[in-house]
């Protein structure tokens, strides 16, 4: 009797199941050594006010001065400030005037100084200082902004519109109400492509356009000159992460990618572009770095078609994240995430206009049970003879649920493209029962050249696979 891995998170590298590739991923997670556990949950944070302030999507959160400043957004586009200052406790920074509210229908984007924070969201920039209301930023700055950032002292802001300039303000926290528009402004000529973001890292500023990145450094004579050029421009303009050193982001060719302004990485499989070619649209899409415990992910939430795909920079392994509703598979209530290094928190602006935190000790999403999936490609494991399953072991943790009834998740199978089988039960046992590390089901399915195997569940419970391992006959051929 032969044994091998079922690689239910094996190489993700073609398109077709038939060709070993695996299938979905699904709200699981892969650790380096190649086990698999549940995506975190989203869990309450305890330090936002039982009674919600303002029940509209929270679509944007900054950390600043030990303080939460955030934004939420009504179905009619009316745009609000808050800030959490202290433990259950959030101000209101707009009131009814729209002189307190964030213009504009583009998702915020948040900088922030010494002094102040600056939003942008398609109109007039907004700033808080602290104390009081929200106010409009001073001074005679470009009347329309979709992205603003801080750098060498300056207000930098991307103009609306179909144009290439960035403008930025007179230099030094008490000048960046200071704006000569007509004079300290910069137009990206690579080509005649439309600016769609700006960012910046290590005193360097990216400019993207819709077919171009470019790189421009600080200068004594210009402000900001040209370093690089590269032929990789943006879709979306929110998809872009910051990774240390590095951006990553959805190209024009709706690749994900990762570069320095210097050189690029193509991230994705033939399996993930795919599916981001599939979408319905791109364009809304936005992204952000989930750092829990030892995981690096890089997740991107695309809300019109409601899917999510995270990119662990450790494993190098993709998965995607989904909701449930109504038996079926639905969107993440996930609207905005900001990670908080001094509480070591990532927090989650909610539909509902809860700020709440994602937790990999929680195995639910608000309460309503994660849905996950792993499938396998079609395998042989090298043996291209008939095979017959004898069993089926599960290394897997279990008796960590005090539940009553005991948690379990499902196996089935297929040798051919046609439906699969009916489930096998796999139960993960409770703290009082079966607490041994491995489960075996024995004589499955009948002998196959090739088989599909695939395991899920929704248990209220902890989900963490160390590996699988099918034990076989090799039949001999007549």
């Amino acid at each position: 009797m032969d044994a091998a891995p079922i690689p239910f998170n094996g190489p993700d590298s073609g398109l077709d199941e038939l060709s070993g590739s695996r299938g979905p991923l699904v709200n699981l997670l892969v650790d380096a050594a190649g086990g698999m556990r549940l995506r975190p949950g989203i869990a309450a944070w305890d330090e936002f006010p039982p009674t919600v302030p303002d029940a509209n999507p929270v679509v944007a959160m900054t950390v600043w001065q030990n303080k939460l400043v955030y934004v939420t957004q009504s179905s009619t586009g009316t745009r609000k400030l808050y800030a959490w200052t202290s433990y259950q406790n959030v101000e209101a920074l707009s009131d009814s005037t729209t002189a307190t509210q964030l213009e504009g229908a583009e998702r915020p984007r948040i900088t922030t100084t010494r002094t102040k924070v600056i939003l942008a969201g398609g109109g007039a920039m907004l700033k808080y200082t602290g104390s009081g209301l929200a106010a409009l930023l001073g001074g005679s700055p470009p009347a329309l902004v979709t992205d603003v950032l801080v750098m060498t002292q300056r207000v930098v802001a991307l103009e609306a519109g179909e144009g290439g300039l960035f403008y930025w303000s007179a230099p030094g926290d008490g000048n960046h109400e200071t704006w000569t528009t007509s004079e300290d402004f910069r137009e990206a000529e690579a080509r005649p492509d439309k600016i769609v973001a700006i960012r910046d890292s290590a005193r360097e500023l990216f400019v993207w356009g819709s077919e171009t990145l470019q790189v421009y450094g600080p200068d004594p004579n210009e402000v900001f000159a040209p370093i690089n050029n590269m032929d990789l421009g943006c879709l979306a303009r929110h998809s872009i992460i910051r990774h240390d050193e590095q951006f990553a982001w959805l190209d024009s060719r709706r690749r994900f990618v990762m570069s320095d302004g210097r050189a690029y990485e193509a991230i994705g499989t033939p399996a993930t572009d795919r599916l981001v070619a599939e979408l319905a649209s791109v364009t809304d899409c936005w992204g952000s770095r989930v750092r829990l415990d030892d995981r690096d992910l890089l997740l991107w939430v695309f809300p019109t078609d409601g899917r999510a795909f995270a990119y662990d920079m450790t494993t190098k392994v993709w998965s995607e994240w989904r909701g449930w509703s109504s038996g079926n598979w639905a969107g993440l209530t996930i609207q905005s995430h900001v990670y908080w290094p001094e509480k070591n928190v990532n927090l989650v602006g909610l539909s509902d206009g809860t700020i709440a935190k994602l937790d990999l000790s929680t195995y639910t999403d608000s309460g309503t049970a994660i849905h996950w999936l792993a499938r396998s490609g079609f395998v042989d494991h090298e043996n291209a003879s008939t095979k017959a399953t004898q069993k089926v072991q599960f290394h897997v943790r279990r008796g960590e649920s005090t539940d009553t009834a005991e948690p379990f998740f499902l196996m089935r199978w297929r040798d051919d493209l046609g439906t699969f089988s009916g489930p096998l039960q796999v139960g993960l046992g409770t703290t009082s029962t079966r607490p041994f590390a491995t489960v075996e089901k024995w004589s499955i399915g009948k002998p196959y050249l090739h088989r599909q195997w695939e395991i899920y569940g929704s248990s209220n419970a902890l989900v963490s696979i160390a590996k699988v391992i099918e034990s076989f006959d090799t039949m001999e051929e007549a």
